[in-house]
C-alpha cells in the first residue's frame, strides 16, 4: 500500500522520500478534514443566509464582515503572541466549534418559522454569516503559515500539491454527503447537517495533535510574542512584491465575489432551504473535484515543465477570462453554475503556486502578513466587490453590467502584470538564494 502511494505521489507531483511523503499526507489528512469542513459550511452560510434574512442583504453582510474582521484580527495575534501555532490552531477549532453548537437551535427555529421576529432573524442570520467567513480565513490562513515556516523551496513544489490534492478531495466529498443527509430523513432544515459538520470540526482536534506531534515544526516564539495587528499593515507598506501579493488576493476575491453574487441571485430564484443549500453544496464539490483533476493532470505538471511564473500568471488569465465572458453576456444559471465551477476550481489548482510565494520571505511575513492578506484582504476585496453588488437593486441588472465592463478589461490587465512581476521576482530569489522581505 505504502509502495503505491508513493508511485502515485511521484506520477502527480514528483519524486518523495520516505519521510517527506510521511510529512505531506499528514498535513493533507489535517487539510483534508479543514477544506471538507469550510466547503460544507459555506453553502450552509449562504443559504441559511438567504432563508431568514434574504439574497439582496448578501452585499451588506460582506460589508460588515469587513468591520468585524479588524477585532477578530486583532484577538487572532494576541492569541499568536501567547501561544505556539500548534495551541493556537486547536484553540481556535475548539472556539469555532463551541459557536457551531451555540447556532444550531437558533438556526433551527429560524427555519422552522417559530422565530418571526425579523431584528432576531437579521442578529442570527448576519450573526452564522460572519462567523462561517472568518473561520475560513483565519484557519486556513494558519494552517498555511505553519506548513510555510517549516517547508523550502524545493519541498514546497511537489508537497503543497499534494496537500491541496487532500483539501479539495474533502472539498468534493463532505459537502454533498452531509447536506444531502437532511433529504434522507425528509427534513427541510438544516439542522443535521450543522450537527454532523460540528462533529467533523471535532475530528480535526485529536487529527491535528497527533500529526503536529510526529511532524518536526519548527515555532518562532521570539516572532510571535512581538507580533501586533498594525504590523501587518507596515509590513505590508515595506515591500511592493508584499504589496503585489495582496494585489493577486484582492483581484481574484473582487471578480468572484460579483460573480458569484448573480450565481447566488440567480440560484435563488429556483431553489430554497435545504435544497438551495444541497444545490450549492453541489457546486462546491463540483468546485473541489475538478480543483483536484487540475491538481493532479495539469497544474503541477506546468510549473515542474515550465516555471512557477507560468503557473502563476495561469490564475489571472483564466480566471479573468471568466470573468470578461460574464460581464459581456449576461448568462444563466446553468451557464453561471459553470463559470463559477471553472473559476475557483483554477485559483484553488493553482493555490499551491501561489503559496510558494511566501516562501522566499521571512516568518514575519509567513503568519503575520499572510493572515493579514488572507483576512483582511480578502475581506476588503469583497466588500469593494459588494459595493458594484449593491447598484444591482439600485440601478438595475444592465447598468449594473455596464459598470463592471468599465472596469473589468484594466483590471484583468493589471492583474496579469503583477502575477508576472512576482513570478519573476520569487525566481530570481530562489535561485540566488536570497530573502526578498
Amino acid at each position: 500500500m505504502k509502495n503505491l502511494l508513493m508511485k502515485m505521489c511521484n506520477f502527480s507531483f514528483g519524486s518523495f522520500e520516505e519521510q517527506e511523503i510521511k510529512k505531506f499526507v499528514r498535513f493533507g489528512i489535517i487539510f483534508f478534514l479543514l477544506i471538507g469542513v469550510y466547503w460544507t459550511l459555506r453553502p450552509l452560510k449562504d443559504s441559511i443566509f438567504m432563508q431568514i434574512v434574504g439574497k439582496t442583504f448578501i452585499p451588506f453582510a460582506k460589508t460588515i464582515s469587513l468591520i468585524l474582521i479588524l477585532p477578530i484580527l486583532s484577538i487572532y495575534t494576541k492569541i499568536l503572541r501567547r501561544f505556539k501555532q500548534k495551541k493556537t490552531f486547536q484553540i481556535l477549532i475548539y472556539f469555532y466549534m463551541t459557536v457551531v453548537t451555540l447556532f444550531v437551535l437558533p438556526i433551527f427555529l429560524s427555519q422552522s418559522h417559530i422565530i418571526t421576529n425579523k431584528l432576531i432573524s437579521n442578529v442570527i442570520g448576519y450573526s452564522w454569516y460572519f462567523t462561517v467567513e472568518s473561520f475560513g480565513s483565519i484557519m486556513i490562513a494558519l494552517f498555511w503559515g505553519i506548513l510555510t515556516d517549516n517547508t523550502d523551496a524545493q519541498d514546497a513544489k511537489k508537497g503543497f500539491a499534494l496537500i491541496y490534492f487532500f483539501g479539495q478531495i474533502g472539498g468534493a466529498i463532505l459537502p454533498c454527503t452531509i447536506t444531502g443527509i437532511p433529504f434522507i430523513f425528509g427534513m427541510k432544515t438544516d439542522i443535521i447537517s450543522l450537527l454532523i459538520v460540528m462533529c467533523a470540526m471535532y475530528l480535526i482536534i485529536p487529527t491535528s495533535e497527533k500529526f503536529f506531534e510526529v511532524t518536526s515544526i519548527a515555532y518562532n516564539d521570539e516572532t510571535n510574542k512581538k507580533a501586533k495587528f498594525i504590523d501587518g499593515i507596515k509590513l505590508l507598506c515595506s515591500h511592493k512584491y508584499l504589496m503585489g501579493l495582496l494585489l493577486m488576493e484582492l483581484s481574484f476575491e473582487f471578480v468572484m465575489t460579483i460573480i458569484d453574487f448573480n450565481f447566488k441571485m440567480l440560484a435563488g430564484t429556483v431553489y430554497s432551504r435545504a435544497e438551495l443549500t444541497q444545490y450549492l453544496a453541489k457546486m462546491g464539490a463540483s468546485v473541489n473535484a475538478l480543483s483536484a483533476l487540475i491538481i493532479i493532470f495539469l497544474s503541477n505538471r506546468i510549473q515542474r515543465l515550465f516555471s512557477l511564473k507560468t503557473a502563476i500568471l495561469t490564475i489571472p488569465v483564466i480566471v479573468g477570462g471568466v470573468f470578461l465572458y460574464f460581464i459581456n453576456t449576461n448568462p444563466f444559471l446553468k451557464t453561471m453554475f459553470i463559470l463559477v465551477i471553472i473559476g475557483k476550481a483554477v485559483n484553488y489548482a493553482f493555490r499551491p503556486s501561489f503559496k510558494q510565494l511566501y516562501i522566499p520571505t521571512t516568518p514575519d511575513v509567513h503568519f503575520r502578513l499572510q493572515a493579514w492578506n488572507d483576512v483582511f484582504g480578502s475581506r476588503s476585496a469583497k466588500q469593494l466587490g459588494s459595493v458594484f453588488n449593491m447598484f444591482y437593486s439600485v440601478v438595475g441588472k444592465m447598468k449594473y453590467l455596464m459598470f463592471n465592463k468599465v472596469i473589468g478589461f484594466p483590471l484583468v490587465t493589471i492583474w496579469i502584470a503583477t502575477a508576472f512581476y512576482l513570478g519573476k521576482t520569487h525566481e530570481k530569489a530562489i535561485n540566488n538564494k536570497k530573502i526578498i522581505i
